[in-house]
């Protein structure tokens, strides 16, 4: 029987911007000198970048990130504009991010859910009810790896303890903590009519985009 904590998935923004993945970027690179490099390229647009912590070494990301720029157009201009040159002088892959990984607000609205990263060590599930419980009633911890979910009683109490906690750095053990709602996942049905109205939008953005004059600057 699959464990349902190992099939749930975590999200910061219920929105979800149009989103790029770009991967095979310098892991000592920050969001903002990220951001200042994606931007020159795609002129513009860009709302925020994602990158996630090195699990060895916490000054470090992972060498991707996500890109959010604020439409279906400006992402798909972003996409062709960086599939054709180096960032940081790197030849950079560049994907869309899969649109399954989405679940709707409502669903959202509901979750009670919290997805712990934990780097440079691992905490008990018992020192992780204790720090969590000080924001309201912990239903359960599961530790999976050198990652936990926390269930709390009310969701109310669930948003307190991620902002609180989110970023944050146990003292006693020097544990850093990366705290974002899980997501629950999306069945078939729903995965596949996202996935369906996805890739709807971007063929008309670059039709359109394609349709758009040409402009010479002299």
């Amino acid at each position: 029987m699959t464990n349902r904590s190992e099939s749930i998935s975590t999200t910061k923004d219920d929105s979800q911007k149009c989103r790029l993945y770009v991967g095979y970027l310098p892991k000592l690179k920050t969001e903002k000198e990220i951001l200042d490099e994606v931007s020159c390229i795609t002129r513009g647009h860009l709302v925020r970048v994602i990158t996630y912590k090195n699990f060895d070494d916490p000054s470090m990301h992972r060498g991707f990130c996500f890109l959010d720029y604020r439409s279906v157009a400006a992402v798909t201009d972003a996409k062709r504009a960086l599939s054709k040159q180096k960032v940081f002088g790197c030849k950079t892959k560049v994907d869309w991010v899969d649109p399954e990984s989405q679940v709707d607000a409502d669903t959202m609205a509901k979750v009670r859910i919290l997805f712990v990263k934990q780097y440079g060590g691992v905490l008990h599930e018992r020192v992780l009810a204790k720090m969590f419980g000080r924001y309201g009633v912990v239903e359960h911890v599961k530790n999976l790896k050198n990652y936990a979910f926390v269930h709390f009683e009310r969701r109310e109490d669930a948003q307190s303890a991620m902002e609180a906690l989110d970023c944050s750095r146990d003292v006693a053990s020097g544990v850093c903590l990366d705290v974002a709602w899980a997501k629950p996942p999306v069945d078939k049905k729903m995965r596949q009519r996202m996935l369906r109205n996805w890739e709807h939008r971007v063929r008309k953005s670059a039709v359109a985009a394609s349709s758009q004059p040409v402009r010479y600057v002299p």
